[in-house]
């Protein structure tokens, strides 16, 4: 009897590692790739790349490399090298996959905004959503999928602005996404990056991001968004709708220090001020249509030889127009103490360019009217008007070029 339970257990340990090394094997892989590849194709696009397909016994783990996703505008939207989807298999035997944990190892994310307004990326996930409601629309399947959670590491991302030549690249990524039910609900964490955003003839800022959202299909809902640098902070919140309109709902607040506005002036003497600007605005419309409105607060900021004080206004942007008004201005200069009693312009945007329609400033008996351009890429290009009225010295004429 005891030989027989030998023998036994010996046939089984043999059995089992016979099994583990098929398991494991290249040819094991290449009979099971097309149940993976194929689906993935199916739902990332017809154009996508797929690499190697590994499997693992104990645990057991599907890994996928090298998964490329290009666009009509880049030949590589979205990369990543290693895919790992750790799969409880007793679940298997019930035509159930549950997928307990799903590691991504360095993905990149290269996205593009239009000069027309569309994002790239939206395209793209909406066009996975309905390859996604498709496969659903197809008929019953005999196995069920669930997934409880994704894990990033270590990925990148670069978003482009072709009408202001801004770009934003995030590096050192790391985030982790809950799902609950199904696999359109659930919350996302990210717990660090590195960001850095840079603007034609600026200096670029460098900071960190740290957010938590939950996501309803396309509905994704920012409960905090913070980026942070060395004297900034720029918190957001609200909603979006990751679709090809992009519907935009958001909360935007921003205090900004002294040391980004000295590298923005090029002024090394604001490090000796307490510059600082407070502003909070809402963010609505669409990508392609975003409406901007909201309140700022400036101290200590330089420009053109006078230092603002203390100086409030409320801004508005829609449908490629800016208005700004202001009132109560304190600035200095010389030592003087100037007060400006109103501010107010009207401009249009269109492509990075803001055109100033009409600037207007009064303080005191003295009025200001100025009009031109500001690009991103070339500067400004103002001209301005200087009224003096009740006050104005004898032989001072009615309108003096600046």
């Amino acid at each position: 009897m005891r030989k027989t339970i030998v023998i036994l257990t010996a046939a089984g340990l043999l059995c089992f590692v016979a099994l583990w090394v098929y398991v494991e094997s290249d040819a094991f892989a290449e009979r099971l790739r097309p149940f993976i590849v194929r689906p993935l194709m199916d739902v990332l696009g017809p154009r996508s790349q797929v690499g190697r397909v590994r499997i693992t016994l104990l645990p057991f783990v599907v890994e996928v490399r090298d998964i490329v996703v290009p666009s009509d505008q880049s030949a590589e939207i979205i990369a990543v090298r290693k895919v790992r989807a750790y799969i409880n298999p007793l679940p298997l035997l019930w035509k159930r996959v549950l997928v307990s944990s799903v590691t991504v190892l360095e993905p990149r994310v290269s996205g593009a905004r239009n000069r027309d307004g569309t994002l790239d990326l939206s395209i793209l996930f909406a066009t996975m959503q309905e390859n996604i409601a498709r496969l659903r629309g197809t008929g019953p399947t005999s196995f069920t999928v669930h997934v409880r959670s994704i894990t990033l590491s270590n990925g990148s991302i670069a978003l482009s602005d072709a009408a202001s030549g801004a770009i934003m690249k995030v590096h050192g990524l790391d985030s982790k996404a809950i799902f609950r039910s199904t696999a359109a609900e659930g919350m996302v964490r990210i717990s660090s990056g590195s960001v850095s955003i840079s603007l034609p003839s600026y200096p670029s800022w460098e900071g960190s991001i740290r957010a938590t959202a939950s996501f309803a299909g396309n509905a994704i809902s920012i409960s905090d968004l913070e980026l942070r640098s060395r004297s900034a902070r720029y918190a957001v919140s609200g909603t979006f709708l990751a679709a090809r309109a992009g519907v935009l709902d958001l909360r935007i607040q921003a205090r900004v220090g002294r040391g980004v506005l000295g590298d923005l002036s090029g002024m090394a003497r604001l490090r000796g001020r307490e510059a600082l600007i407070d502003t909070a605005a809402s963010l609505t419309g669409t990508f392609s249509e975003p409406q901007l409105k909201g309140t700022a607060m400036v101290a200590g900021f330089p420009f053109n030889g006078y230092v603002v004080r203390r100086a409030g206004l409320d801004y508005e942007y829609a449908r490629h127009a800016v208005t700004v008004v202001g009132k109560a201005w304190e600035l200095e200069h010389d030592k003087r103490q100037l007060t400006i009693d109103r501010i107010a312009a009207e401009a249009g945007y269109d492509q990075g360019i803001v055109r100033i329609v009409k600037a207007s400033l009064k303080a005191d008996d003295t009025e200001m009217e100025a009009s031109g351009t500001v690009s991103i890429e070339q500067g400004y290009d103002i001209t301005s008007y200087v009224l003096m009225h009740a006050y104005a010295p004898a032989g001072t004429p009615p309108e003096t070029c600046l």
